[in-house]
Parts: C-alpha cells; sequence; structure tokens
C-alpha cells in the first residue's frame, strides 16, 4: 500500500530505477542514536558490541498475533543456538509483559525515544503492527509476522527486512535459521 504511489510515480519516469525500495526512515538524529545505543547497552548489560541483541514484539489484536507457544519455542531454540544473545522483549504502552527468559524489556512511551531504541538492535521480530514499522523505519532489521493481514501489502521494506506469513513461520524453527542468516551466523 505505502509503495504503490512510489510504483506510479516509477512507472511514469522515461527509465525507470532499477534499485530497490529505499527503506523507511525516521531520520534519527546522530544524538539520538547515540542515546538509543546507551539505553540498550544498559539494558543488554554492557553487551552491545560483542553479542547480538534482537527485540521481540509478541503483540498484536484483532488475529494478528503468533501464539505465545510459537514465542516461547523460538525463544527457547534461539537461546540454544545463540546462547550469547540478547533478547530484549519490547512492550506496548501498558506495559504488560508475556514472554519468559529474556534477559530484559523495553517500555519507552516517548516515539522517538523508543525508535532510537529499536535503532540500536540488530533484529527486531514483530507482529504485523505499528511496532513492526517503527523497528523498521529506526534501521534495525525487521522481520515482521503476518498472520491475518497481506504480506504483500504491508511488510516492511527494504534492506534485510523479511515479510513471514503465518503458513510459512509456523515452526519456530525457519524462523530462527532466518535470525541465524541476517545476524551472519549460519553456516
Amino acid at each position: 500500500m505505502a509503495l504503490q504511489p512510489v510504483d506510479t510515480l516509477r512507472s511514469a519516469l522515461p527509465r525507470p530505477p532499477a534499485s530497490e525500495y529505499p527503506p523507511l526512515s525516521l531520520k534519527l538524529t546522530e544524538s539520538e542514536r547515540i542515546d538509543g545505543h546507551r539505553k540498550i547497552e544498559r539494558l543488554a548489560g554492557g553487551a552491545l558490541k560483542v553479542r547480538p541483541i534482537i527485540g521481540l514484539y509478541p503483540f498484536g489484536d484483532k488475529g494478528r498475533a503468533y501464539p505465545l507457544s510459537w514465542w516461547d519455542e523460538c525463544v527457547l531454540l534461539l537461546r540454544q543456538r545463540i546462547p550469547e544473545l540478547v533478547l530484549i522483549e519490547v512492550l506496548p504502552a501498558h506495559g504488560q509483559t508475556l514472554l519468559k527468559r529474556v534477559n530484559a524489556r523495553l517500555n519507552s512511551r516517548a516515539l522517538r525515544d523508543l525508535c532510537a531504541q529499536l535503532g540500536a538492535m540488530d533484529l527486531v521480530l514483530a507482529t504485523d503492527s505499528g511496532m513492526m514499522h517503527l523497528a523498521a523505519s529506526s534501521g534495525a532489521t525487521t522481520f515482521g509476522l503476518f498472520r491475518v493481514t497481506d504480506r504483500s501489502v504491508y511488510a516492511p521494506y527494504g534492506g534485510q527486512n523479511r515479510a513471514w506469513d503465518w503458513r510459512d513461520a509456523r515452526s519456530p524453527e525457519a524462523m530462527v535459521s532466518a535470525v541465524e542468516s541476517a545476524l551472519g551466523l549460519s553456516g
């Protein structure tokens, strides 16, 4: 949907650009990025430069959320296959937590502060939601998890961002393999 106006413009050009779509960007300032990195480093226990950090956003409404059993299995597999990993649950405004076995939780109501912290993460796994789009536009590699909406319309785009349909991600094993690949950890 967001790319439709861009496609229309590109089709009107005498020679359409051959490049991929540029990623979304909130155009965070250098100061905001530095502050976001500092905050995530504190949440990660000072491990920002030596350990991969993944944000998890399991929340969703209108049937968009993946089952908690899926998230629990995904977290367990991530912990087994990438033991040095730091997992941070990103919380919605109400602050309710859903996940066990995470290292920390991120709860910020200040939009640009939240995005600066998301941008400091190596990867964000998020249900199809506003949080997914904020993560993608903050510069974090984002894997959007789709269940009832059309990923071809609402997927995060640009960079290494990916959209997963429930039929493809029903097994957390495939997701964990994709995470390892995105982090450069697969053989």
